[in-house]
């Protein structure tokens, strides 16, 4: 076993396939290779925000991610004015004992910083799916309100409600377009930024 938590975690994760062993890069689907993340509320009074995200890539800094808007999502802290440091806690679990003759939980906990996209991406490329899907969202509900005057209707947590066929239609449409862009690598890092897609680094205490 590795003396340094985050190396050995790399290791196990590529011996399963899970990773590339060398960088630490996620191997993406069909294998699975995500975690639960937990930070504070949007205030005191409210419980902590839960999540499962997908690694992109761990290295002996910290774990890589991508996700919209911040860290928390809908139900996480929005921008802090004070310029504290988000602490979060991050909780992975695989394996199936005795099915899989092994489980395993790792835990951290420690400080989430923004990562710049540029330094993502000199790691490897993100996402594919979720940058499409993340750009194309946010493209659709332009449209919608260049169109009705509002981005509504809208969930709890803030997501955009389908209304029917023609709803599904428009968007898929804006999904296949946008992933024509994104394979093109015509998808611009300002628009992506402007969509909401973001890259942040755990780094555990």
């Amino acid at each position: 076993m590795d003396s340094h938590p985050l190396v050995e975690f790399v290791h196990r994760s590529a011996t399963r396939g899970q990773c590339d062993a060398a960088t630490g890069v996620a191997t993406g689907f069909p294998i699975p290779w995500a975690f639960t993340l937990a930070t504070a509320g949007q205030s005191p009074d409210l419980p902590p925000s839960i999540r499962n995200i997908g690694f992109h890539s761990v290295d002996a800094t910290g774990f890589l991610f991508t996700t919209r808007g911040g860290p928390g999502g809908s139900a996480g802290p929005g921008e802090n004015a004070s310029g504290a440091p988000m602490v979060a806690s991050l909780c992975y679990l695989t394996g199936n004992y005795p099915k899989a003759g092994f489980e395993e939980q790792w835990r951290a906990e420690g400080i989430v910083e923004e990562v710049d996209m540029a330094a993502l991406t000199a790691v490897a490329p993100p996402d594919a799916d979720l940058q499409v899907q993340i750009v194309a969202s946010a493209a659709f509900a332009t449209a919608r309100e260049a169109t009705t005057g509002s981005v509504a209707p809208v969930d709890g947590d803030g997501r955009l409600v389908l209304q029917g066929s023609v709803d599904d239609k428009a968007l898929d449409i804006v999904v296949t377009l946008t992933a024509a862009k994104q394979k093109k690598g015509e998808l611009e890092p300002a628009e992506c930024a402007q969509a909401g897609f973001r890259a942040y680094r755990l780094v555990p205490w």
